[in-house]
């Protein structure tokens, strides 16, 4: 993943739980700031 933005479909889509590592709907901390 390269963007916030990217991430945040492939959670939300996808389902990839492991995005979220803490669970608060942000997936990627580290992209999504």
């Amino acid at each position: 993943m390269s963007t916030c933005a990217e991430a945040r479909f492939h959670l939300s889509q996808c389902g990839l739980a492991r995005l979220d590592s803490n669970g608060d709907g942000v997936p990627c901390e580290s992209l999504c700031r």
